[in-house]
């Protein structure tokens, strides 16, 4: 019994001994058995105020990233220069594409037009996509005419949409701002644009030539969206107007003349 107190107090001893002499221990009274400062890689010299070697390496990382965003932003910058340097077909068909997307504007509204297409409903998440009631939506819609030409074939002929013979091939626009819903080959109607606007309207375009929009496009009133050509030696535009999926007059709601 006597030996085993002399044994805790000589482990106390060598414990008050160590933590005056600064010597480092585990809380089993095992100490850290140290060879050299190299050996260590530093992690017993770094003082506490100062970054450990895991800092750096964290550094680095950091800085091999930025310099991998560099050189990829300078290669599609040097890429997209030679581009516009190239007179060639493919070079020329590249520069509209780069222009295009460069040019064309994010709308929200367009968004929630998508959204209540694809979903039925209008989010609400954005203040822009809160939905509107059928009189406001109704006011402010505003219209145009799609082309410039004379009305060949009313609506009362097939009670679907109207034809309008221009002067000649020329440009297609949006007759006001809406969401391209459909663009594409479409049956009777060939090569058909189709826009949606507010209040549940739709404006079709078809028997056109060139399409120069695609689907989820938002588009704006008098935005060249498609061409036509000629059909039967003369330039024609089939136009219809679908409010709330029945088709109406065009000429009551907007003005082609």
């Amino acid at each position: 019994m006597r030996e085993w107190g002399r044994g805790i107090r000589k482990r106390r001893q060598r414990r008050v001994r160590a933590i005056r002499e600064g010597k480092p221990r585990f809380n089993g009274g095992m100490r850290w058995k140290y060879r050299d400062k190299e050996e260590m890689s530093g992690w017993d010299v770094s003082p506490w105020n100062r970054p450990g070697p895991w800092n750096e390496k964290t550094k680095h990382r950091k800085e091999s990233r930025f310099l991998i965003q560099l050189f990829c932003s300078f290669l599609l910058l040097t890429f997209t220069y030679l581009i516009f340097q190239s007179d060639t077909a493919a070079g020329r068909k590249a520069q509209d594409f780069v222009a295009q997307v460069m040019e064309r504007d994010f709308n929200f509204a367009g968004v929630a037009e998508w959204y209540e297409s694809k979903f039925a409903g209008s989010p609400s998440i954005l203040p822009v996509f809160k939905p509107k009631s059928e009189k406001d939506s109704r006011e402010s819609v505003s219209w145009s005419a799609p082309l410039q030409g004379d009305v060949i074939r009313p609506f009362s002929r097939d009670g679907r949409g109207i034809v309008i013979a221009a002067s000649g091939p020329g440009p297609v626009t949006a007759s006001a701002e809406g969401l391209v819903v459909f663009a594409g080959e479409r049956e009777g109607l060939g090569k058909t644009v189709i826009v949606r606007h507010p209040g549940g309207k739709e404006t079709w375009y078809g028997w056109l030539d060139k399409i120069r929009v695609r689907a989820d496009d938002w588009v704006k009133k008098g935005q060249t969206i498609a061409s036509i050509g000629e059909r039967s030696g003369r330039s024609l535009l089939y136009f219809a107007l679908r409010v709330n999926d029945r088709f109406v007059d065009p000429g009551d709601v907007i003005p082609l003349e």
